[in-house]
């Protein structure tokens, strides 16, 4: 595997765990708020948190070949602001730059690096 591969794959690894977190939390919230009427606002993160989930998924699983993957975990940024979830965006932003990392690094290595 070439260290680009490596590093998207990370990166998608890290954007799992924080859909999962932000699928989470957006759960709990919806499933507490619903009594009081505004807990139908919390289905939209938790939407959002699988669209970043699979978005992780498929970063797993193709790696850098699909190479714009490499910036989808600013999607993750965007779900975690919507959460009100800053612990989670530590993570989003070290996927941010794994992702990033392995865009750069793609043109950069030669084919015979592992």
């Amino acid at each position: 595997m070439q260290t680009s591969d490596i590093l998207t794959r990370i990166s998608g690894l890290v954007m799992v765990c924080s859909a999962l977190w932000n699928g989470i939390i957006a759960l709990l919230l919806f499933l507490t708020m619903i009594w009081v009427c505004v807990g139908i606002w919390w289905v939209v993160p938790l939407v959002l948190s699988v669209v970043q989930l699979c978005l992780g998924v498929a970063m797993i699983a193709l790696g850098d070949k699909v190479r714009p993957l490499a910036f989808s975990p600013i999607f993750g940024i965007v779900v975690t602001l919507a959460n009100f979830n800053f612990f989670n965006l530590f993570l989003d932003l070290i996927a941010v730059g794994l992702g990033v990392g392995g865009f750069v690094t793609y043109e950069e290595q030669d084919d015979d690096d592992f």
